[in-house]
């Protein structure tokens, strides 16, 4: 008896259950050497072979012609194996070579089940149609399989790895496109398979040894971490972002400097009570859009201290801040008077500390003139943008703005991310020294975050001397 349904329907719906069966079973999980990865195929997607690393992002590039899209995951890595693997310099030939066969072994074995994928899937669209003919399931079943083996075929003759030297990025972490640099250059640059397999294994032995020795987010050796802030604006979400990086990064003090609000009433000042809920210490520096209100609120916070122009200690970190000129029982914002009063002050301010601060505070840049060179670490903000930089001596530093530069944020054309940055210091026999200080950060409109290290020696430029303070917001 023939079938009840033509043979174009048949066909269809033979096809739809192979593409389903692939899409859907396909993803299988392979070790190779130190490598454990999940392979996948999916229909429809332009010949595109992503590369997914978590949790980096994932890497992609337009690497063949056939409407089908390759996907490699790497769900596991065996760091002291893949140390072996990348011990030499150049790379061990046997190591290399058995390298090499087990990923056309790995390659053998995915198209093989690709291909009974696409068998059993082909024989299942015939049985939604109620088509049970062992003859019909198996013709449908051995054309799934042909159809199959020829898009692999034709996928491996128009594959080209070169498509790696401009691969796209998309993750979370903007840290991530220097492995973009090392996957294309390993992909695309070698000259032969057992080459490329060697340097990428030394790559992403580098990468997890990099990750390993950096610790919980990125830690380094430290004794003391400090957070540096300024520039709340009286957004609240940057009070949980403050929190979540101290509880995060386990700080040991937090030091602000300054414009928690923008018009110093206690209305404002009102939004700041969780500053005493952080569990350590929080040095504060007047702003010049804080106020007598301000002051008031903060002091009867648990663990907030407002600078006045003495050294504090806390955390075993001595700190002197002063108050901007223009923090008085009106803020009045764009006050210029008063400036060089104020460098007075501080002056007087430095020549009677007990003892000798590590860090100075104020908020506007011209403040700080007087702490230049004999300070070593100087924290400013009122810009709205991280700077990190060598100035003789004194290492100046400012965190941006951890509001997101509040209600100016959202009236700026490009986006003002929330940042911060975390300040790593060690005891020796000279004292304190700064030895590390990471950037954060955190995007609203670009979903994720940035973490940027600089290391810290004495005297040495910490980063690019262009200033980050260009514009003078007030």
């Amino acid at each position: 008896m023939g079938s009840r349904h033509p043979p174009a329907l048949r066909g269809l719906f033979a096809l739809l259950g192979a593409l389903l069966f692939v899409q859907v079973l396909s993803p299988s999980s392979y070790s190779l050497e130190a490598f454990q990865i999940r392979a996948g195929l999916g229909p429809f997607d332009l010949g595109y072979t992503e590369l997914v690393l978590p949790p980096v992002g994932k890497i992609f590039a337009r690497t063949h012609l056939t409407p089908v899209k390759l996907s490699l995951t790497l769900e596991g890595v065996d760091v002291s194996r893949l140390k072996q693997l990348s011990a030499s310099e150049p790379a061990d030939r046997l190591t290399l070579e058995r390298l090499r066969r087990s990923c056309l072994r790995l390659a053998v074995r995915f198209a093989g089940r690709v291909t009974a994928l696409a068998a059993a899937g082909s024989g299942f669209g015939l049985l939604l149609l109620q088509e049970h003919r062992p003859r019909a399931l198996l013709t449908a079943a051995g054309a799934g399989a042909l159809a199959s083996v020829a898009a692999l075929l034709a996928t491996a003759a128009t594959y080209d790895l070169r498509a790696f030297s401009h691969p796209q990025y998309q993750g979370a972490l903007k840290a991530a496109p220097w492995v973009v640099e090392a996957v294309g250059s390993t992909l695309a640059r070698a000259s032969g398979l057992s080459q490329q397999l060697g340097t990428l294994a030394s790559n992403i032995y580098q990468l997890f040894g990099s990750i390993d020795r950096l610790g919980p987010l990125g830690r380094p050796q430290r004794d003391i971490t400090i957070m540096l802030l300024a520039d709340i604006h009286n957004n609240p979400l940057a009070l949980s972002f403050v929190r979540q990086v101290a509880a995060v990064f386990q700080v040991d003090l937090a030091v602000d400097a300054g414009d928690l609000t923008d018009f110093g009433t206690p209305l404002e000042a009102e939004l700041l009570r969780d500053l005493g809920r952080l569990g350590v210490p929080y040095l504060v520096a007047l702003g010049n859009h804080d106020s007598q209100a301000v002051v008031e609120a903060l002091s009867s916070l648990p663990g907030v201290t407002v600078l006045s122009g003495r050294v504090v200690e806390a955390a075993g970190v001595p700190v002197l801040g002063v108050a901007d000129p223009a923090a008085g029982p009106r803020p009045t914002p764009g006050l210029a008077a008063g400036l060089e009063e104020a460098r007075d002050q501080t002056r007087r301010a430095l020549d009677a500390a007990q003892p000798e601060p590590f860090l100075f505070v104020a908020h506007r840049p011209p403040l700080y003139d007087p702490a230049r060179g004999r300070v070593p670490v100087i924290v400013t903000g009122h810009t709205h943008e991280p700077l990190i930089r060598q100035a003789g001596s004194s290492l100046i530093i400012n965190p941006g703005t951890a509001g997101a530069a509040g209600l100016r944020g959202l009236q700026s054309r490009r986006e003002v991310p929330y940042s911060l940055v975390l300040l790593y210091v060690s005891r020796g026999p000279e004292g304190l020294q700064p030895v590390a200080a990471d950037t954060i950060r955190l995007f609203n409109l670009r979903t994720g975050f940035t973490l940027e290290r600089v290391l810290l020696r004495p005297g040495a430029p910490a980063a690019p001397p262009a200033d980050g303070g260009k514009a003078q917001p007030e």
